[in-house]
């Protein structure tokens, strides 16, 4: 391989690499991302969708909402450190309210955008959000019996049933008022 050819190939390389771990989120460009009518911003880092009058954190745990972004990176949980860090934020009434909670299956997939990949969610209404699993509060008995809580991912994943010691993303959710 001569020199010119050995640094070509770690040039293509790289890009391979990079294109994966980089990959740009695509969306269908016919489809607005984002829509006054769907989603009211409350300025506070939270946001309700008006259909489903639920309303959302728009970081997940580990982020904070600073400047209209969500910045920092999120904390991969254990579904009971998730359980146990919404029952301290409904203590201490951090964002105004006392009844946040991991969202269900049907919560979560109200905020699955189909129509973007990589991640499958509004990065305007939820910016920061990896294509990675986030957990919800539905669980299912297994073989064992084992209780297992089912997660959402957001990058091609679908849904996945996942061990409660299994580390994932949280983002909470509450009935708007």
């Amino acid at each position: 391989m001569t020199k010119k050819s050995h640094k070509a190939f770690w040039s293509l390389l790289f890009c391979l690499f990079a294109s994966e771990v980089y990959a740009q989120q695509s969306c269908d460009s016919a489809i607005p991302q984002f829509s006054k009518a769907i989603y009211e911003d409350h300025g506070d880092g939270t946001i309700t969708e008006k259909h489903s009058k639920l309303t959302w954190m728009r970081c997940a745990v580990g982020q904070i909402w600073q400047n209209s972004v969500c910045k920092n990176e999120p904390h991969a949980l254990t579904w009971t450190e998730a359980k146990r860090i919404a029952e301290s934020i409904n203590e201490g009434q951090v964002y105004f309210y006392n009844d946040w909670h991991m969202p269900s299956l049907k919560e979560i997939a109200m905020i699955t955008d189909m129509q973007c990949k990589s991640p499958r969610i509004n990065l305007i209404a939820f910016p920061g959000t990896p294509a990675a699993s986030f957990w919800t509060s539905s669980t299912k008995l297994v073989e064992g019996p084992e209780l297992k809580a089912f997660a959402m991912h957001f990058g091609d994943g679908g849904l996945v049933l996942a061990s409660l010691e299994n580390t994932h993303y949280v983002r909470f959710v509450r009935k708007a008022d």
